[in-house]
């Protein structure tokens, strides 16, 4: 009983599990009815619950198995699905990377509209396309390429030159190379607000796109459109449109590339064709690839004569043991080349007329497995640089006593300075010159021919040999011209020419100019033409009225990296009044630095205080003050030199003294000069200094020694009062006597003369040798007070107020 009741109880729970539909369907009623009959527990009831306990379970787990067999099948059906859309991707992919396998530039539209319609079709979508960014700057995109089912209508023509400030949520992601993915424009946030409306233009309602790259470079992007109907995009297209847009990248960029390089090629092609020198091109296999027509002007040979480099060595190196040696550099050499170091080579070479030239071939490796070589005819160079050795191993026997070229080329460079400059009545000059450390290249020169005064600076490149040489060059073509000319054939202009003319006949290298500013002052009418050539610093002028100018002419440097007919000389003039004073000067004074600043930045100021003063004085004045500036010293890293060129004021008098060396004639020119000063200058103090650099030039200077004379010359100008004394004695370093005080104890009666001197006068200064001194004495208005004062030392009536 217990048995069944067990038995009752587990089929009850079965059947709670079955659905009733199922439980009348499977069971029948009667059956039911007799299982659960209460009060039947026979033998037979019992036997057919278990009988119909063990059917229903059977029953039961063979339809578990059924379910299962059907979700298997299920599951079998999707993956065969997907496997078959997996092939048919791989499909299309492989359709589409053997279009673009072997595709060339002209068939890249082609295929990319080949890659296009079969992706777009493959989808079921309305539209597929290309926008690509119009430059590197990505200011805006142009649908370059569409494909557009049927019935749909082409949108290209319309989306050109699309700013991309107008998208920015969409080009903010493609910048961040996401993929844009809108099933639905209406779920568009707020922020692409301007994208939403942008795609309702189009009537848009689905789309993906996803960012074309290559190389970390964005080029733009491909997308599908969905126009008739809403549509949600599954992993699988958006994986095939990265991969189709990954190949449409890479043939984009390489066409890009292509472009390039035919640019390039084109480019290459123009410049060799045009070049001043010869080319060719040889393959790895030396067999040439390119003549430009420089070569074969140059050797007479074209590529249909020398096809390959073994002909071209037989042709220009006829001579065995020659082409031999050429060889063997030329092997030596192709492993420089491979490996990307250029050679450089000077090699004789048979030309077909039969000459022979020197030729300086550089040869590089191309990128391309070609080798580049340019042929520069040297020969006329090479037999300059011949005739300037050929000079030079001349100069060193000539100079065979000096120890260094340094030496050598210092005395051809102070061989071309001039001695002396000329005297020339109403005109007065003065010029320093102080050369670098090592050997420079300034020059300067007066020269008068009749009634043409010529004056030049100039500055050659080089402080060597070279600088040397070319300052012999420009010294001696000035000098031939102005010989060569009558005066009125000597301008400015033409003389600049010439030595231009010159100069490029000579064929120095290119590196090398002449820098030079160069006047020519007609002496009746007082005009002054000049030119520049280079010239960095622009003379400064002080006119006799007081007037501040600078006589400014920029024209381009003497130099074969210019035309000869390139620089202009062009003049231009003005007209010199008494008192008028001029400074010209290389860079060497104003480009020197010392202490953070530049000398030229106080020179102007030094020259326009003491322009009314002698150029002996002027120069002397600059040079102090660069020595203040220069912490000591007046020497330069450059050549430094300058010249003054002053047209003398208005004289009112003007005395001149030689007197032999004794204090006899000391007294006789003291009563002279207070006869003529006192009255009229009250110049009692000038007189006095005056006396005392006499006394000093006839004890210290010549020693008493009646051969000897000393030179007076008194200047009575406008402004000022000038007295020169000079003795033919040795001279001496007169800089630490001037800055001595005035000692007034004591019982010396001798060496008091420079301190009271200087005490006596605004301005005394002694030339570079010490045996010539300046002394000023500046004339201002007197005073009433000072007018009265002399008047009454004079003896003239006072008239009352």
């Amino acid at each position: 009983m217990l048995n069944l009741f067990i038995m009752r109880t587990k089929l009850k729970e079965t059947i709670k599990h079955l659905k009733a539909d199922e439980l009348t369907n499977r069971y029948p009623l009667y059956t039911l009815t007799m299982v659960f009959m209460p009060g039947r527990f026979d033998s037979y009831s019992i036997a057919i619950m278990a009988i119909f306990l063990l059917v229903i379970l059977s029953m039961d787990i063979i339809r578990r198995q059924q379910r299962k067999l059907k979700k298997s099948e299920k599951n079998f059906k999707q993956a065969e699905k997907m496997l078959k859309l997996q092939l048919e991707s791989e499909k299309i992919l492989s359709d589409i990377s053997s279009k673009f396998a072997a595709i060339t530039a002209k068939e890249l539209n082609q295929g990319i509209n080949f890659a296009l319609r079969l992706s777009g079709s493959f989808f079921n979508v309305d539209r597929s396309y290309i926008f690509v960014f119009s430059d590197d700057t990505e200011q805006a995109m142009n649908n370059s390429h569409e494909w557009c089912a049927e019935g749909i209508t082409p949108q290209i023509d319309n989306l050109q030159g699309v700013p991309n400030a107008m998208l920015p949520w969409w080009m903010n992601k493609l910048r961040n190379l996401e993929n844009i993915n809108i099933p639905s424009i209406d779920d568009l946030p707020p922020e692409a607000e301007a994208e939403k409306k942008f795609l309702q233009l189009q009537f848009i309602q689905s789309l993906v796109a996803v960012p074309m790259i290559s190389r970390n470079k964005l080029l733009g992007f491909i997308g599908f459109d969905s126009v008739r109907e809403k549509k949600k995009w599954a992993d699988e297209q958006i994986s095939l449109l990265k991969v189709v847009a990954e190949i449409i990248s890479n043939a984009l960029l390489q066409n890009r590339a292509l472009k390039a390089l035919e640019k390039s090629e084109e480019k290459f092609r123009y410049m060799a064709e045009f070049s001043p020198h010869a080319l060719s091109i040889c393959s790895r296999q030396e067999k040439f690839e390119y003549l430009n027509p420089k070569f074969t002007e140059t050797f007479g040979y074209t590529l249909t004569e020398i096809p390959d480099r073994n002909r071209w060595f037989e042709l220009a190196h006829p001579d065995p043991l020659y082409r031999r040696h050429v060889l063997e550099l030329w092997h030596n050499d192709a492993k420089n080349i491979e490996n990307g170091i250029a050679t450089s080579r000077i090699f004789q070479i048979s030309c077909k007329d039969g000459s022979e030239k020197e030729i300086l071939i550089r040869t590089v490796a191309m990128g391309n497995d070609n080798f580049l070589a340019t042929y520069e005819d040297i020969t006329k160079q090479r037999r300059a640089v011949k005739k300037i050795e050929a000079y030079a191993l001349e100069l060193e026997k000539l100079c065979s006593q000096l120890d260094t070229e340094i030496d050598k080329a210092r005395k051809v460079h102070e061989r071309t300075m001039p001695g002396t400059l000329p005297a020339v009545k109403g005109l007065s000059f003065a010029a320093h010159y102080q050369p670098a450390l090592k050997l420079g290249g300034d020059l300067y020169d007066v020269i008068k021919k009749e009634n043409k005064l010529i004056a030049y600076l100039s500055d050659v490149t080089g402080h060597s040999m070279d600088g040397a040489m070319l300052s012999v060059f420009v010294n001696n073509t000035i000098d031939s011209f102005i010989s060569l000319n009558e005066p009125e054939n000597i301008t400015p202009e033409k003389l600049c020419k010439f030595l231009a003319e010159q100069y490029h006949k000579e064929n120095y290298p290119d590196e090398y100019f002449i820098c030079i500013f160069l006047v020519v002052l007609d002496l009746n009418t007082k005009e002054l033409s000049y030119t520049g050539a280079g010239f960095q610093d622009s003379p400064l002028v002080r006119m006799g009225n007081g007037e501040q100018l600078m006589l400014i002419s920029k024209g381009l440097p003497i130099s074969l990296a210019f035309p000869a007919t390139m620089p202009d000389f062009h003049a231009g003039t003005i007209v010199l009044t008494p008192g008028t004073t001029i400074l010209f000067n290389t860079d060497g004074l104003t480009e020197h630095e010392a202490n953070g600043k530049f000398y030229g930045e106080r020179l102007e100021k030094v020259f326009y205080e003491n322009s009314h003063l002698p150029p002996e004085m002027i120069i002397e004045a600059v040079n102090e003050d660069f020595t203040q500036f220069n912490n000591g010293s007046r020497q330069g890293f450059d050549d430094i030199t300058f010249l003054v060129m002053q047209v003398e004021a208005e004289v009112k008098k003007k005395l001149h003294f030689k007197l032999q060396s004794s204090f006899e004639e000391l007294m006789k020119m003291h009563k002279k000069i207070s006869e003529v000063l006192h009255p009229e200058y009250n110049a009692e103090m000038l007189v006095m200094g005056i006396d005392e650099m006499v006394a000093n030039a006839i004890e210290h200077g010549n020693k008493f020694n009646l051969d000897k004379k000393v030179t007076v010359e008194i200047v009575l100008a406008g402004r000022y009062i000038l007295a020169t004394v000079e003795d033919e004695g040795e001279g001496f370093d007169w800089r630490e006597k001037v800055t001595v005080p005035m000692e007034l104890s004591g019982n010396r009666e001798r060496g008091r003369g420079i301190p009271l001197a200087v005490l006596c006068c605004d301005s005394i200064v002694y030339n570079q040798k010490g045996n010539k001194v300046y002394i000023i004495k500046e004339q201002t208005p007197d005073s009433p007070l000072d007018s009265l004062i002399n008047d009454v030392k004079r003896g003239r009536p006072v008239s009352s107020p």
